[in-house]
């Protein structure tokens, strides 16, 4: 079985974990799901039930187009099932207020956004860890979607309403690996996935004091 591996964030991000309710417009990073869809993780929680074999490969919805969007087993989040499972503050948060219907704003590269509605929630189960993320299907909005279907790019970010007033901060964390870089935001950053032996690692990097170096916005999987 797969099993994930979690990066600490900073309270100040929303992605993956350590979130607050301040923090709920994002950034979340948004990997193309299908033609018309994009996959945003959103948080976290600790799965102390779990599936069996058979439940997973009945439950399981299609990986992402996005090569370093996922892995593990990707399923509907119904509402009853997030009851069950033991949520942070911040992902609990970020799912009240990212309601069905709720108007996200998705950055294809620096100057150029559309609009995309959230569609549905879902869990990404890896089998032995019992931490379950958290992610929302958001489906592009009519007036982008030729847009979205021209662009060769897999990797986006997201956004609850406009574009944030502050940068993500920088992190702690070390990442070490062959780097490469999936989108380029200008001054937000570049979006760079490190791989290695059992897994790999996707993070937004931008510049501090003119080094690149990792941000908190970042989701990781591990084999």
């Amino acid at each position: 079985m797969a099993r994930f591996l979690t990066i600490g964030m900073a309270a100040s991000t929303l992605l993956v974990s350590g979130m607050t309710d301040a923090s709920v417009s994002g950034p979340w990073m948004a990997f193309r799901y299908s033609a018309t869809k994009v996959l945003c993780y959103v948080g976290q929680a600790k799965d102390l039930t779990g599936f069996t074999g058979p439940e997973l490969t009945s439950k399981q919805l299609p990986q992402p187009a996005a090569r370093w969007g996922g892995g593990g087993y990707l399923m509907p989040l119904a509402a009853g099932r997030f009851s069950a499972l033991q949520a942070d503050p911040g992902t609990k948060s970020a799912l009240r207020r990212l309601g069905r219907g709720e108007i996200l704003t998705v950055l294809l590269g620096p100057e150029e956004t559309l609009q995309a509605t959230v569609e549905g929630f879902v869990e990404q189960w890896g089998g032995e860890n019992p931490q379950v993320q958290i992610g929302v299907l958001v489906r592009i909005n009519a007036d982008g979607l030729t847009r979205f279907q021209s662009n060769r790019d897999d990797y986006f970010l997201a956004y609850g309403g406009g574009m944030p007033s502050t940068l993500p901060a920088q992190s702690h964390q070390e990442i070490v690996g062959p780097r490469q870089v999936l989108n380029s935001f200008g001054p937000i950053g570049e979006l760079v996935v490190v791989k290695g032996d059992e897994g790999w690692n996707v993070t937004l990097w931008r510049r501090f004091s003119g080094k690149l170096k990792p941000t908190d916005v970042t989701y990781s999987y591990g084999d």
